[in-house]
């Protein structure tokens, strides 16, 4: 275990706190507002997963960002380490490589020995970017590493990302940033042996999909009308654009 936590550098580095407590903040500010609720639910010390809903790959660092006062850690495609200055930055950032053709499981393990460590650990439940930005259901692996480590899941909602950053863009937009964390989810204590039952993890997972689909309908109550109407515009721009590549792909 020691060795895959090492794949994270060290977290007190200037450039860190810098981008966490004065760059990023600003920046989201100036593309529209930065909302962050809900700060208190997450814990000073000790282990504990992050599980937000996910739009975009600006969601990673948005959520370090919001959560402050501590770091985060995230997976991030390995290649992206072999970039010079980029690779060693994201590293101290928290995130750690992982090879997608490696399939999920090394993701779960390298989680799991952060969480051990007493790590933040940010995990996407959904398993991968939402198209249109609503739900995708639930996968079990945040309730599997919950109940065999008995760490609570903290829900997570995110509005604007999407807009601000949409798959396959070149360019970023004005838009605000919403972000509320619920209150920690406690799994059930794990039958002896360390081994949750299936419906037990189903269960979790669907509460904890639950929880996110609330977060975000309360931030959607908060957000001007102009926002929502410039993010649908985005969306249907971006999948109108994915359906043109799908179907050049296939021609």
């Amino acid at each position: 275990m020691g060795v895959e936590v090492s794949a994270v550098g060290h977290p007190d580095t200037w450039h860190y706190w810098f981008i966490a407590h004065r760059l990023g903040p600003a920046v989201l500010r100036s593309l529209g507002g930065f909302s962050v609720q809900g700060r208190e639910h997450i814990p000073d010390v000790g282990p504990a997963l992050l599980c937000p809903n996910h739009t975009s790959y600006l969601d990673p660092p948005v959520v370090g960002i919001a959560v402050s006062k501590r770091r985060c850690c995230f997976m991030a495609k390995a290649s992206l380490f072999d970039i010079p200055i980029l690779g060693r930055l994201i590293r101290s950032w928290g995130a750690y490589p992982v090879d997608r053709e490696e399939g999920g499981r090394k993701a779960l393990r390298l989680a799991t020995a952060l969480l051990e460590a007493g790590e933040l650990v940010i995990l996407f439940p959904e398993g991968t970017r939402s198209p249109d930005g609503e739900l995708l259901p639930g996968e079990p692996g945040a309730a599997f590493i919950a109940t065999r480590l008995g760490v609570p899941i903290i829900p997570v909602a995110l509005w604007g990302t999407d807009t601000v950053l949409p798959r396959g863009a070149h360019r970023i937009y004005r838009c605000p940033t919403f972000v509320r964390f619920g209150e920690p989810i406690w799994p059930p204590n794990a039958a002896e042996g360390g081994r949750a039952s299936r419906h037990e993890i189903e269960a979790l997972t669907d509460e904890l999909m639950s929880r996110i689909a609330a977060l975000r309908a309360q931030i959607l109550a908060q957000v001007p009308e102009k926002w929502k109407r410039k993010a649908e515009r985005i969306r249907a721009r971006t999948l109108h654009k994915q359906g043109v590549s799908a179907n050049a792909q296939g021609n």
